[in-house]
Parts: structure tokens; C-alpha cells; sequence
């Protein structure tokens, strides 16, 4: 503690603690006291902590398959001197057992997925043909976390071929709701439906919205015609499209 210009006396058998302790909240900082400038207010921050070599493992493994990096990375010089520099305790693994890791870390993270996947998923297809003539196919489950934030996992990326492709595309016509309903309950006597497959055939809201913009349009037919001809008569000429204006 610091006062500045006082003198004090002190009997240890009148004096206690606690008049030390009152006055503890109300002293003044010593402006004499050296300060060390490098640590800052970052003092205020320090905490216990214990290197844990199987996390830095972890994120090295982590690190590979974010950025897209391969195996044989771990025994690049600059990586290695990296590691060196620091954190020389921790011995780098081969390219080998990365591999081994990466794919411990794919099986543990696929019995997570199907934790949620099981739960209540909606399931999307994507296919598509690369340059090499080669036909894919994506599978995606989209589902709602404990967080209740909404999150995609491609849980299949595979090629596909003709003789192991089953498809079934319809448009939105009546005609073809006749093979959902047969569909829907074929699927419920297996009990594979969410909500008794209501949900099940859902339409493509874009074509039901280009079905009423055509609806509406062919009401007003006659007016939106005499639009197009006035506006294609103007065109024809320079002279017209300028008097136009």
C-alpha cells in the first residue's frame, strides 16, 4: 500500500487485520513503483495452462483436411521447422500415420452425423456430368441441431453409372399424383414417413407461381398484345422510336 505523506504506528496488540483490510480499498497506487510496459493489461489474462500433445495432433489432422492439404505435408522442412520453433515437444508423425488419423477422425465424425440424421432430415440430390464425361451424384441431409440452427452434411459424393441409377422425376401435373399416392403408401407400410408422409409430395413452388403468372396473364391477353404491338411499331423505324420519346 502507498499513502502518500503519512506516518504510521502500529501495536500488535491493538491493531488488528481488519483495519489493514479496510484500508486496503481505499489506498493509492504508488507512483514510484516500476511498471512493466511489455505486459499491459495482458496480465489480467494469464491462466493455468497444460500442453496437451494428442490436441496438438488433433488440430494438425484438422488442419490437413480443412486446407485441403496433403499427407506428405507433416515432413516438409518448414513445416517441421515450424514445429521445432513452437512446440519442439511434440514429434511429428509420418505422412502415414496422418492418413490413419484422418481417417479415425472421418469414422468418429460419421457416427455423429448419423446421430442427427436419424433424428429428422430432409434429404436433396444433386447430379451433374464433369468435362471428363463422368456423372456424380451429391447427397445432402439437411436438418435443425439441439441449437436450433439450420445445417447441411454431404453424407454421400460418389460417380455414378446407368445400371445402378433409379430415378423418378415428375412435372406438376395431375396425372403424376397418382404415382405419389402409390408411392406414399408403399413407403408408410415400411414406416419410413415423418408425419404419416403428408409432407412427402411437395410441389415446386416456382412452377406453381409461373402456372398463376400465366393464369393472369391470359386474362388480360388483349391489352398486354395491343402493349406489344404499340412498342414493336415504334421500334420498326428510328424516326418513330424518336418521336416516341
Amino acid at each position: 500500500m502507498y499513502c502518500e505523506n503519512k506516518n504510521f504506528a502500529s501495536d500488535g496488540n491493538k491493531n488488528s487485520l481488519k483495519n489493514i483490510r479496510n484500508h486496503w480499498n481505499v489506498f493509492q497506487t504508488n507512483p514510484d513503483a516500476p511498471i512493466n510496459k511489455s505486459m499491459g493489461k495482458q496480465t489480467e489474462l494469464l491462466w493455468g495452462w497444460t500442453l496437451d500433445l494428442n490436441e496438438v495432433r488433433e488440430v494438425v489432422v484438422y488442419m490437413i483436411i480443412i486446407d485441403g492439404l496433403s499427407f506428405r505435408f507433416v515432413e516438409k522442412p518448414g513445416f517441421k521447422r515450424l514445429m521445432s520453433v513452437t512446440c519442439p515437444s511434440f514429434r511429428i508423425p509420418s505422412c502415414i500415420t496422418i492418413a490413419r488419423d484422418v481417417y479415425k477422425l472421418y469414422l468418429s465424425e460419421k457416427t455423429k452425423l448419423k446421430g442427427f440424421v436419424l433424428k429428422s432430415s430432409c434429404i436433396t440430390t444433386n447430379t451433374w456430368t464433369s468435362i471428363q464425361k463422368v456423372s456424380y451424384m451429391c447427397l445432402t441431409a439437411h436438418f435443425v441441431d439441439n441449437y436450433w440452427n439450420l445445417l447441411k452434411k454431404i453424407i454421400i459424393f460418389c460417380p455414378i453409372y446407368s445400371h445402378k441409377v433409379f430415378t423418378l422425376i415428375v412435372d406438376n401435373v395431375s396425372s403424376n399424383d397418382t404415382a405419389c399416392v402409390e408411392l406414399k403408401k408403399l413407403l408408410q407400410k415400411k414406416q419410413n414417413l415423418v408425419a404419416r408422409g403428408n409432407y412427402m409430395h411437395v410441389r415446386c413452388v416456382a412452377h406453381i407461381i409461373n402456372l398463376i403468372v400465366w393464369d393472369g396473364l391470359k386474362a388480360n391477353k388483349k391489352s398486354i398484345n395491343k402493349v406489344r404491338y404499340a412498342v414493336k411499331f415504334s421500334k420498326s423505324s428510328p424516326n418513330r422510336l424518336q418521336y416516341f420519346k
